[in-house]
């Protein structure tokens, strides 16, 4: 996984690397149209890592999401099929119990989750 360190470390490589070839007397002989080449490289490189990882993580979360929307919908369903099918009220009164308890612990996971990616930010802020 790509961690903050390892980009920081990459970018200030190309950097140094850049200002190497901009010191340099000769810009018109084969060394420096060699090395300009290996920094277009190395960038498109990391580039092409940061975005696999980047889609890889979307993806990822997107499925979680869906999953647990999914279940959420599929309670509010039930409650509402029951509702419509004048079911017993103590199966509703349950179904409602499920569902509300369902939601709590979700909005429960993503406050969490929120709050560490907060505290998560708040150091690499710090860190810089």
């Amino acid at each position: 996984m790509i961690s903050t360190d390892n980009i920081n470390l990459g970018i200030i490589s190309l950097q140094n690397l850049i200002e190497f070839f901009g010191y340099s007397n000769t810009r018109e002989g084969d060394l420096m149209k060699m090395g300009m080449g290996k920094v277009v490289d190395i960038y498109r490189y990391m580039s092409s890592i940061y975005l696999d990882s980047l889609q890889t993580m979307e993806t990822q979360e997107s499925n979680r999401i869906l999953n647990e929307l999914e279940t959420v919908n599929n309670k509010i369903m039930d409650l509402v099929d029951a509702i419509n099918n004048d079911e017993d009220d103590a199966l509703i009164e349950n179904l409602r119990l499920e569902r509300n308890k369902l939601m709590a612990a979700k909005t429960k996971l993503l406050n969490l989750e929120l709050t560490k990616l907060d505290t998560q930010e708040g150091m690499d802020t710090n860190n810089e």
